[in-house]
């Protein structure tokens, strides 16, 4: 498995600027689950209130999540 940090630095520190204080939800299925903890372990080292939900995955990517999601 090739090592996120360098990739979720970035995303977190300079694509989406996240501060502290601020909240973030990172939405993941069991297969992304791994790219999805190491977002919201990251936007909680920037002291974001970081949440992490992990969804069943969509029969066509791109198709809404469901209601508790949303």
């Amino acid at each position: 498995m090739p090592d996120l940090g360098p990739a979720v630095t970035t995303i977190i520190e300079r694509c989406l600027a996240v501060r502290p204080g601020e909240d973030v939800v990172v939405i993941a299925d069991n297969g992304t689950r791994r790219i999805g903890e190491a977002l919201c372990d990251a936007a909680a080292a920037a002291q974001a209130e970081a949440v992490l939900t992990i969804m069943d995955p969509r029969e066509v990517d791109g198709d809404e999540p469901p209601r508790p999601v949303a």
